[in-house]
């Protein structure tokens, strides 16, 4: 997915505009035949004509991915095991408390970016059965911030498209389509782009300004994250230590409880 945007981003004002196009396309459509995240393709790259003054162009420039899209969609909805797939995650739970769920479930992505010893493999967040004050303020709270982000687009457009950068890769994962699994952390490995672009937007002014201390601070904060990384490493030793970690963060998982005892046996 990666690869068809900058394909794409590389077309764009070029003479041979069409030829990376199409390149593209042929990129996203492998990228669609692994998994369903990159259906946010499309919409990652409205969000970059729209910061970049090109709206106007995004029906040109979308056509072939948003026709690929639906020809894709289209093959796998009459494709009789998808479809039994699909029927059977829709089963799972009504779309609409899937939507309450999955607002604690990005709200608790968020935080994962920010407790770096907080980090779960196997969270086991509960289904929401009914919505509650604290769970309408997470909504509110999130609605607001993918606001920020269109507005954004005009006012500060890196900034604007940093945020809907985050929010485009979770809606397939996080959104209306039931999972067994409410959240994973894998799913912030492509959201996370846009949260570390942000950081670094906000950091670029004092590099420029005062490069000795933005090289200090960047060190620190490169030594930081290293340290946590190969800390939370030592979760995957074994599979003791790793359903040990996931038992001792997420008391009330069964799953955790029982992979964990078959490990020690």
């Amino acid at each position: 997915a990666l690869l068809a945007l900058a394909a794409w981003l590389r077309g764009l004002d070029a003479p041979d505009e069409r030829r990376w196009r199409w390149i593209s396309c042929a990129v996203f459509a492998l990228a669609l035949g692994v998994k369903e995240a990159p259906v946010a393709l499309p919409l990652v790259m409205a969000a970059w004509l729209l910061a970049t003054g090109a709206a106007r162009s995004i029906p040109r420039r979308l056509a072939p991915h948003l026709g690929l899209l639906l020809g894709a969609a289209l093959v796998l909805l009459a494709w009789p095991p998808y479809r039994a797939l699909l029927m059977a995650s829709l089963d799972a739970r009504p779309v609409g408390l899937n939507l309450l769920t999955q607002v604690n479930a990005v709200v608790y992505l968020l935080g994962q970016m920010l407790r770096l010893d907080g980090m779960n493999a196997d969270p086991a967040l509960a289904v929401v059965v009914a919505a509650d004050a604290a769970l309408w303020l997470r909504a509110t709270l999130l609605v607001a911030l993918a606001g920020a982000g269109l507005w954004l687009l005009r006012a500060r457009p890196a900034a604007g498209f940093a945020i809907l950068w985050f929010f485009a890769w979770l809606l397939p994962t996080n959104s209306l389509v039931p999972r067994i699994d409410v959240v994973n952390d894998r799913q912030l490995y492509v959201a996370l782009v846009g949260p570390a672009w942000l950081l670094g937007l906000v950091l670029a002014p004092l590099v420029a300004s005062r490069p000795r201390l933005a090289l200090a601070g960047l060190a620190a904060l490169g030594t930081l994250l290293g340290l946590a990384t190969l800390r939370h490493n030592d979760v995957y030793d074994t599979e003791i230590t790793f359903w040990e970690d996931v038992a001792r963060k997420s008391p009330g998982n069964a799953r955790a409880a029982n992979n964990l005892g078959y490990a020690y046996a």
